[in-house]
């Protein structure tokens, strides 16, 4: 590969997402209930990567009973700089 190999990649995401969100939910003061959508990258990016975050945020989405939001990855970077409120 000369990189990352994308299995190896996808089982670490799928190993680390639910604590890597916990954290991340703790250090906001948040629970799912408190947010106002579940966002997701779709593309661009690894296929395999990017369907464990999909179909995490898909659960949490469910679980929340929170909007599910697509975003594309670059726009996403471009965006933040806006979030300056929430």
């Amino acid at each position: 590969y000369g990189g990352i190999i994308p299995p190896v990649a996808r089982d670490l995401h799928r190993e680390h997402i639910t604590d890597v969100c916990e954290k991340a939910l703790r250090a906001a003061n948040l629970r799912v209930r408190d947010v106002d959508a579940i966002a997701t990258t779709m593309r661009p990016g690894m296929p395999l990567s990017l369907m464990i975050g999909r179909n995490f945020g898909k659960y949490l989405s469910k679980l929340g009973n929170k909007p599910f939001i697509s975003i594309h990855h670059m726009e996403a970077h471009a965006l933040t700089a806006r979030m300056t409120e929430k």
